[in-house]
């Protein structure tokens, strides 16, 4: 037998595919290699790449992440003494001293530091060119993704960022290799169909190449090496040899073979084999690595003993002092698997507590453990509710699917795990098509014995969706206070990190009290209490959440309603802040352009939108891109910059682009279309206007409603426009949103209407009208509703 490693089969195949394709084909610069085997891909062709600079996906993203050296840029041209002082007036300005020193230039600990920021030295180094260029150079540069599916899902949104680079020939001298392992089939691809690659996996030939038998291995053992490994095949090819002559395709016996095998040289005869099976079940059950002190306060001292057995057995292998892991994946899964059979229900509790106390976000783990021991389904399933939450939250698209699949596995788990997907997708659905399973999903957990935090898991799910579908349902107010109750009971006792949970909710309530048209003074009071709480907490933990805080700064307008300037401070500021991270950077210049339209600054909201992203925001998700476009029309427009014909045209080819043409955000583009072809095409438009007033959401038909009385006004149609301002009383209202406004627009329409009794044309009407607003209402927060024809911004809100 040959035990020295040398080139499989399987690793000529791969070299010869990235000759033939990468590094002899100038047109070729991303290439795929697809595989259901475990082995080191990478290994066999980096003696290839000796020529070229080689960068590890991974690698840059765990290296390159920001330290002590890096520091915030682009300074700040606010004053934020000042706006401290509106966010919290009765605050103390020397008791933000520690956020302060974060934004004001200080250091950016790696704590806060997320994937957006992790992600900028790879940006920065490739230096992508704003324009493409004609041709590729020749090649320098090839960038390693070494697992595809283990990507997170924002690792993932980066990764079709990069692509994007180097197809549009922006990089010209770079390429990229992206392997596949166990290829996830529902990990979507959908920016990879064009790209070129070759499925290679361990055969027959390859198992020979290593330890050739005349008889051969037989379909079984290369499906099982394929599972298990090809450097676990060299290690223990005669096991699994032996496991060909005896028909055992079953991978828990091979591995109990394997392990008796290992812990046969134990030369200490006084031990314990079975107490060295507990030992090694209990630590199956930590994460991946664990260390000494783990084994201390989890277990009983006893069992401290079996440490240097395990690891002289080479079960156990020390990744530094003090800190161990199982060699080999497949044996940790097989004591893993046998502890759920083994071991007593209070010893995996015992466990499970100490890593809720001290890993507290490994929240699938937790939800894996407590199905050990507990008993109470719901508890259960409460768990896994909150980790799909955070799995979400963060990105871990890999972890969310197979919680998804762990809590299918009854029908209470279905249920929850079914209802939170079809949240997740509503784009892909009709109009409303969700509302009777959302209505029952509220109702359920409402009524369910699920823990408080997968309660408020649940509902902050349904708030996002009824906000971004149903607006107006009657069941927003209930759940309001529903999630304020609920917030009431979330203790340190039924919550491993109050702090982390509040902020997240606080944050939800807020923004749904925001959308209320008449929010009662409790649902008031509650908004400014969870608003002081929020500014509280970001200030207090705002190196360990530095992305919170800048969310918070982005919903300013919504924070500030009453005074746009005020909101202005805060999304000003979200920009400045977040030029490091570049998707909170593209939300926050949404944003911050919104606040910049409704100002007047027309001409400044231009130049922050002109400043074109640096990836394609349908990234993020679709209603970004909308909001992005639709901002950057109405500012262009209203700046003089874009003729009514061409603003038209836009409105026209975004509405299109909407995969839901019913969504609040499609519903603002669509009267944004017709108040544009008010002067194109007056009929289409008023007919667009008037399905809009008649529909069902405030703020959507204020806008409609007050274009509407645009035409009545400059036609004299006196009769026409004293109907519609009654119905503005009567039925519409103002919404929320336009309350502190309500005076201002009771002026104007006021005005609209003495100035039709006048004898004046047109012109002279609009002229006067405009001496008359700014005469009563100089401020600047009155700029963009003082035009006659009102076009709506969109802003972000719960990204």
């Amino acid at each position: 037998m040959n035990n020295e490693p040398q080139e499989l089969p399987i690793q000529v195949e791969i070299k010869q595919f990235i000759s033939a394709t990468l590094l002899s084909n100038s047109m070729e610069r991303i290439i795929r290699i697809k595989t259901n085997s475990r082995f080191n891909i990478k290994a066999s062709y980096l003696n290839q790449l000796v020529q070229y600079e080689k960068i590890s996906f991974e690698d840059v993203l765990s290296e390159e992440a920001p330290s002590s050296k890096l520091k915030i840029t682009g300074g700040l041209k606010f004053n934020l003494s000042n706006m401290l002082k509106v966010i919290l007036p009765t605050t103390p300005i020397n008791s933000f001293s520690p956020l302060l020193e974060l934004i004001t230039g200080g250091i950016l600990p790696e704590l806060a530091v997320n994937w957006e920021k992790e992600f900028r030295p790879i940006i920065k180094m490739l230096n992508p060119r704003r324009k493409s260029y004609k041709d590729y150079k020749k090649l320098k540069k090839v960038i390693i993704v070494e697992n595809y599916n283990k990507l997170s899902d924002k690792e993932y949104s980066l990764l079709g960022l990069l692509i994007n680079f180097i197809q549009a020939k922006k990089l010209r001298d770079t390429g990229l290799i992206i392997q596949y392992i166990d290829l996830d089939e529902n990990r979507k691809e959908d920016c990879y169909s064009n790209i070129i690659w070759k499925q290679c996996d361990i055969s027959e030939d390859d198992l020979q190449f290593i330890d050739k038998r005349e008889s051969g291995y037989g379909t079984h053992v290369v499906s099982l090496t394929r599972h298990l490994g090809i450097e676990f095949f060299r290690k223990y090819s005669e096991a699994i040899a032996k496991s060909a002559q005896a028909a055992d395709a079953d991978v828990e016996m091979l591995t109990q073979k394997i392990i008796d095998i290992m812990l046969s040289t134990l030369k200490d005869g006084s031990l314990d084999r079975s107490q060295l099976d507990i030992f090694l079940y209990q630590c199956s059950l930590f994460l991946n690595t664990f260390t000494k002190f783990d084994i201390e306060d989890a277990m009983e001292p006893s069992m401290f003993d079996y440490i240097i057995p395990a690891v002289n057995t080479k079960v156990l292998g020390r990744k530094k002092e003090n800190t161990y892991q199982f060699m080999e994946e497949v044996i940790k899964n097989f004591f893993y698997n046998r502890a759920k059979e083994t071991l007593k229900s209070p010893i995996i509790e015992k466990i499970y507590h100490y890593i809720n106390k001290n890993y507290p976000q490994e929240y699938f783990y937790l939800a894996e453990l407590q199905q050990q021991f507990n008993r109470n389904t719901e508890d259960t399933i409460s768990s896994y509710i909150v980790a799909y939450y955070y799995a979400k939250k963060e990105g871990l698209d890999e972890q969310r699917l197979q919680i998804v699949l762990k809590m299918k596995k009854n029908e209470i788990g279905t249920f929850y795990a079914s209802s939170l997907e079809a949240a997740r997708k509503h784009n892909e659905h009709k109009p409303n098509e969700l509302s009777t399973e959302m209505k029952r999903f509220y109702q359920e957990t409402k009524s369910s014995n699920l823990n408080v935090l997968a309660k408020l898991c649940c509902y902050s799910v349904v708030v996002i969706y009824y906000f971004e579908n149903e607006s107006t349902s009657s069941i927003l107010p209930e759940l309001h206070d529903e999630m304020s109750k609920q917030m009431g009971k979330l203790k340190s006792t039924n919550c491993n990190d109050v702090s982390y949970w509040e902020n997240e909710f606080h944050i939800n309530l807020i923004l749904l009290a925001a959308a209320f048209d008449e929010p009662s003074d409790k649902q008031k009071r509650n908004s400014q209490l969870f608003t002081s709480k929020v500014l509280k907490y970001n200030e207090e933990n705002s190196r360990k959440n530095y992305r919170n805080f800048l969310k918070l700064m982005r919903v300013g307008n919504t924070i500030y309603m009453e005074n746009i300037e005020e909101g202005l401070r805060c999304t000003k500021s979200a920009y400045l802040l977040s030029k490091e991270y570049p998707y909170e950077y593209e939300l926050s210049k949404i944003n911050y352009s919104f606040s910049l339209i409704y100002l007047g600054r027309y001409n400044e909201a231009v130049m922050v939108l002109n400043e074109k992203s640096t990836f394609d925001l349908n990234i993020i998700n679709k209603d970004t891109y909308l909001s992005y476009q639709n901002n950057y029309i109405v500012a262009q427009r209203m700046s003089g910059k874009l003729t009514i014909q061409k603003a038209v045209k836009k409105f026209e080819k975004l509405l299109k682009e909407a995969e839901n043409t019913d969504t609040s955000d499609a519903t603002i583009i669509r009267n944004n279309l017709a108040a544009a072809q008010l002067f194109t095409d007056r009929e289409t438009a008023l007919r667009t206007l008037i399905l809009i007033k008649n529909g069902t959401d405030r703020y959507h038909r204020f806008y409609a409603l007050h274009n509407i009385l645009y035409v009545y006004f400059v036609e004299c149609n006196k009769s026409d426009f004293d109907q519609l301002y009654t119905e503005l009383f009567s039925e519409i209202k103002y919404p929320n949103l336009l309350k502190p406004y309500e005076q201002f627009f009771t002026d104007k329409f006021s005005n609209m209407r003495s100035l039709m009794e006048r004898n004046l044309n047109q012109s002279e009407m609009e002229k006067k009208l405009e001496q008359l607003l700014n005469s009563y209402y100089p401020e600047e927060t009155y700029a963009h509703y003082k035009n006659l024809i009102l076009f709506g911004g969109i802003e972000r809100w719960f990204e």
